[in-house]
């Protein structure tokens, strides 16, 4: 027997296990963002060589990174250079598994991929619908659709956050529905509870008499934070509330005008991206969520986790695949602020009621870490 072909037992440990992976665009706050830290801090990395690789690392969360996983800047801005340096670092570090997340990054791993010609396995990871909200997408979102369909057919496997998710993606691109995975994401850590108890504090000195209203998400034409703000201007009429929205983005400058145009500029205040959003929703009395797409909100788990009813906008999936296994979700069928508005006020006096420890399992970090390994291992 040849001796050098039997395994080095001086070897380390991070030679010996599959290397895997994660690709992020950026790291800037999101639902997907947020996801992958999650894996990243977990378990995961003590079973697999664990990597992240950013097309371009910047961002609020990129301080977030876990010292001890290797991270590898792409510092690529644009599409073409995207490409060309994700074909040079698979063939330079040879990862047995690339996981991406987020549509544009997913068509270009899955090129890469195929471009470089090593033995990599590629997964994609979706966390919303590219169809369902068009609004203000320019440039290569525009034919993000065709890109998709054009190129999942050659993924080694489909993953999906949602169920209703997972069916606009099979009708998209023609990957059968069953070769769909649905993997929902690792919201609730082992630490939640120490950090939903951190201590912080409202933008008002006194509201322990109001009726507080909580917004978690960027504030993109997607979430309509605007419509959100005319909700409560129209709740405010009936209540004397306050609201506190969590978040930044594009509309920023649009949603404090309209806080002001609409008298609430002392009753409504945007804190811009927090990193941990959980203090703050305790302190809530209910989430508002008016989007026009969700695949699997975070913040609705996080707050339905916390105990708080949520009142959100009946669009496709999210909220309302959440609404059965959750409870406590108010679907406000029409874009309408007085029926919003009418929603929230039927929560004035409603106390908090947490779901069951059972109906959260799905969404504790453990059980999505077995996910993710079972699906890393099937590829290997």
């Amino acid at each position: 027997m040849d001796l050098m072909l039997l395994p080095n037992k001086t070897m380390p440990l991070t030679q010996q296990r599959k290397k895997v992976v994660l690709l992020l665009p950026t790291l800037h706050l999101g639902g997907a963002e947020r996801v992958t830290l999650n894996l990243l801090n977990g378990e995961l990395a003590s079973q697999f060589d664990l990597r992240l690789w950013a097309i371009r690392r910047e961002g609020f969360l990129s301080d977030q990174i876990p010292s001890t996983i290797p991270t590898t800047d792409l510092r690529a801005h644009g599409t073409i250079s995207a490409l060309i340096r994700l074909i040079h670092e698979i063939r330079l570090q040879k990862p047995s598994v690339l996981i991406s997340c987020l549509t544009p990054a997913n068509v270009l791993a899955i090129l890469a991929v195929r471009l470089a010609h090593q033995s990599t396995r590629v997964a994609v990871v979706e966390h919303g619908s590219i169809l369902t909200h068009k609004g203000g997408r320019s440039g290569l979102e525009k034919v993000l659709p065709w890109l998709q369909k054009q190129t999942y057919r050659y993924a080694d496997q489909v993953v999906a956050v949602s169920k209703g998710l997972a069916g606009e993606i099979s009708r998209n691109t023609g990957v059968p529905l069953a070769s769909v995975q649905v993997l929902y994401n690792p919201v609730i850590r082992p630490d939640f509870e120490a950090r939903a108890a951190e201590t912080v504090s409202l933008p008002w000195t006194q509201c322990k008499n109001h009726f507080v209203v909580a917004m978690v998400g960027r504030l993109e034409a997607v979430k309509d934070p605007l419509l959100a703000i005319k909700a409560v201007a129209a709740l405010r009429r009936r209540l004397d509330c306050k609201f506190l929205i969590l978040g930044d983005g594009s509309l920023r400058s649009k949603t404090e005008q309209a806080i002001k145009d609409l008298g609430l500029s002392e009753h409504a205040h945007v804190m811009g991206s927090i990193s941990n959003p959980l203090p703050y929703l305790k302190l809530a009395n209910v989430l508002l969520m008016t989007s026009h797409t969700e695949a699997l909100p975070t913040a609705l788990i996080e707050a339905r986790a916390l105990g708080l009813p949520v009142v959100a906008t009946d669009c496709d999936w999210g909220p309302r695949e959440l609404e059965k296994s959750l409870g406590q979700v108010t679907l406000v069928r029409d874009r309408n602020p007085e029926q919003i508005a009418d929603a929230l006020h039927a929560l004035q006096f409603r106390p908090k009621s947490f779901p069951s420890t059972q109906t959260l399992v799905p969404f504790r970090e453990a059980q999505a870490e077995r996910a993710y390994a079972s699906l890393i291992e099937s590829m290997c």
